[in-house]
């Protein structure tokens, strides 16, 4: 009986070991036969032979740094998904519920700002600064920029398909610059009779799909019509209404009422119907630069900027204007909007500082969402301050107050601790933990101090003007300093002023602080470097 077993056991060894061997194989990766077909970043390179990761930033995104700025641009809705370009070659998709960076998947588009996306039967034009053109199909980008027509390195600001007898795109940009593109080929129509001189930039263009006709509008307030290849020029009648020598930075065309509006600089809006201009200025007076239009097929919402460089956004259905600047979510204040599109239901309007809202609901009852924190790869604001305490803590901080955590494996944005203290739009240039709580300073003389959870705001108790540049903590106590030779102490409760006269120049920043050995070393402007033991300074740097 065992030795039955036995046999039994070693034929169903055998058997196995048999079935293991002849299900066994090796994959070469020649072909894309057994390639998975789930949510992945691993590149199946069938060329190579072989699977491996991107070297992009793609594959650590979602650990990177989270609000750290980057303009938005341009936006363009397609039917069915989304694409949000800006500062920095920056392009991510959106699809109304996950967000997917494109960026590194551009196409000799280098490090330039993308300034405008557009979206016609399948097909996708990117255009930006320095000469940069795109197409992309849904699924690979080509530079289209090597085809232009009598096109040298000037920008491409606009992009649009139109529609009817004009079945084809216009790409304008600076210098007079205008190309027809048919899908195939690019044609120059720069110098043509009725269009810009060749010292005009071009900023925007809008399609009449009722009457088939373009508009392009540029600087010093002029405006040229296109349709069946010749241009009639608008300039004289526009400049001749209130608008003026304005600059010419957006146009809209509302195809139930058959109607233009046309945005500038200096405050002014126009209406356009096709024979008259309107002056409707004095309905946005907090806007002063009209950036972005569109209408949805019920109303307009027109983005721009106001006072400094503040958001500002209008809502108009025909009869009633509505500034709606005040409900923008999360979009601080200093960072105009430069675009904005309906499509899905929902606007989404981008500007400064990676700001980007959702607008639904109607005319009178909207609803901005903050959607900045879900764009990849957009940051690109500069990191001025970076420290860490004994316990390890790392914070990162940048321009317009952005500050965030890091623990080695991803981060978290912190700003909002800062801003709840009053921080507003201050950059942040210097920073130092003592295990127990941080100090933060920046420009306009701030300083913060920060227990990991919440700010309390010390600018005034430190009493600086200018910008504080450097920070530094002892083991005993700090020493915070800033512009023109400011120099204090600080054992966190007190801050005791110290006089630099003796050591640096009257304008002399003091840039850099450390400490060893029982002295501290201060270096600054113009060269200086000054030795401090606690009692007085002594000038190591002639």
């Amino acid at each position: 009986m065992k030795s039955q077993v036995r046999i039994w056991l070693i034929v169903s060894i055998l058997l196995f070991a048999a079935r293991a061997h002849a299900e066994t194989f090796t994959e070469n990766f020649n072909t894309t036969n057994y390639q998975d077909s789930g949510p992945t970043t691993a590149i199946w390179d069938t060329t190579l032979g072989q699977v491996y990761l991107p070297s992009t930033y793609e594959f650590s995104q979602p650990g990177g740094l989270i609000n750290w700025g980057g303009t938005v641009c341009a936006i363009h809705y397609s039917g069915s998904l989304w694409l949000v370009g800006g500062a920095g070659a920056k392009l991510n998709s959106y699809n109304g519920s996950s967000w997917t960076n494109l960026s590194p998947n551009l196409d000799a588009f280098q490090n330039s700002q993308i300034n405008t996306i557009w979206y016609h039967n399948n097909l996708w034009l990117i255009g930006g600064d320095g000469k940069k053109l795109n197409s992309y199909n849904g699924s690979s980008f080509t530079d289209q920029s090597l085809n232009l027509a009598n096109w040298t390195s000037e920008d491409i600001n606009a992009v649009r398909y139109g529609g009817g007898i004009e079945a084809f795109w216009l790409v304008a940009g600076n210098g007079g610059r205008l190309n027809k593109y048919t899908g195939g080929s690019f044609t120059s129509l720069a110098g043509s009779a009725g269009y810009f001189a060749s010292a005009t930039n071009a900023y925007a263009i809008g399609f009449n799909s009722t009457d088939n006709y373009w508009l392009i509008g540029g600087d010093g307030g002029c405006l040229s019509k296109y349709q069946s290849g010749s241009f009639t020029d608008l300039t004289g009648m526009l400049r001749a209404t209130a608008f003026g020598t304005n600059i010419v930075r957006s146009i809209g065309w509302d195809s139930t009422n058959n109607l233009w509006l046309i945005g500038g600089s200096g405050g002014k809006l126009m209406s356009y119907n096709g024979s008259t201009f309107t002056d409707l200025s004095a309905n946005i007076p907090n806007l002063l630069n009209t950036f972005t239009i569109d209408h949805n097929g019920t109303y307009w919402l027109l983005g721009g900027n106001g006072t400094g460089t503040s958001p500002v956004v209008y809502a108009w259905n025909g009869d009633t204007w509505d500034e709606q600047s005040g409900e923008l979510d999360g979009f601080g204040s200093s960072n105009p909007i430069y675009a904005l599109e309906f499509g899905n239901s929902q606007w989404l309007l981008g500007g400064g500082q990676a700001g980007l809202n959702s607008r639904t609901d109607s005319f009178t009852s909207e609803s901005y969402t903050n959607l900045g924190g879900n764009l990849k790869d957009f940051g690109i604001d500069e990191i001025n301050a970076i420290g860490t305490d004994s316990n390890g803590v790392i914070l990162l901080g940048g321009n317009n107050g952005t500050l965030n955590h890091y623990n080695g494996l991803s981060f978290e944005d912190i700003s909002e601790a800062l801003s709840d203290a009053g921080w507003s739009e201050a950059n942040i240039q210097a920073m130092d933990g003592n295990g127990s709580y941080w100090l933060i300073g920046g420009s306009s003389a701030k300083l913060a101090r920060y227990n990991g959870i919440s700010a309390t705001d010390l600018t005034s108790s430190l009493g600086f003007s200018g910008s504080v540049s450097s920070i530094h903590w002892n083991g005993s106590y700090w020493l915070i300093g800033g512009t023109d030779r400011q120099l204090k102490s600080y054992d966190g409760n007190t801050f005791t002023n110290l006089d630099l006269s003796g050591v640096f120049g009257a304008t002399d920043a003091v840039k850099r602080i450390c400490s060893g050995g029982g002295i501290w070393l201060i270096g600054g402007g113009s060269g200086s470097l000054a030795k401090y033991d606690g009692a007085s300074f002594t000038s190591i740097i002639s």
